[in-house]
């Protein structure tokens, strides 16, 4: 996974996704492929695509606004079919969330940072009990 601090490109195995998306782009994108709408709510639409790099499974939701890329939730989750729910606990999650901000350091990037085109951070969620890597981009 790789983070362009330029220009916020979210680039992982073959799923490249620049700041500059659009809903019109991503639809019939190959690399997007497969994809699943999540939610549409007037101008908000959000779907789900997955790649399998290394150990690892990628889960990526986008979340367009007026076919706008608006942000990127990226969820990173061992793919070995030995875990799941299961064998899930909250200190497990923070140790997980402390790798995802371990990742972002390692690109450079401080949890939270801002740049011109948009923040990075990662985070828990209490209530999914998931953590995640979010890009949120700026936009005029």
């Amino acid at each position: 996974m790789n983070i362009d601090t330029t220009n916020g490109t979210l680039t992982v195995n073959q799923i490249v996704i620049p700041a500059t998306l659009t809903l019109q782009e991503f639809l019939p994108g190959a690399m997007y492929q497969p994809h699943t709408k999540v939610l549409e709510n007037g101008p908000f639409v959000t779907y789900k695509t997955e790649s399998i790099c290394d150990d690892h499974k990628y889960t990526f939701v986008l979340y367009f606004q007026s076919g706008l890329l608006d942000s990127i939730s990226l969820c990173v989750s061992d793919s070995s079919p030995a875990t799941g729910c299961g064998s899930w606990s909250e200190a497990e999650e923070q140790k997980w969330l402390q790798s995802l901000v371990d990742l972002l350091t390692q690109q450079g990037i401080a949890n939270g940072q801002r740049f011109a085109w948009g923040i990075v951070s990662a985070s828990y969620d209490q209530r999914s009990g998931d953590s995640s890597i979010t890009i949120r981009y700026a936009r005029p």
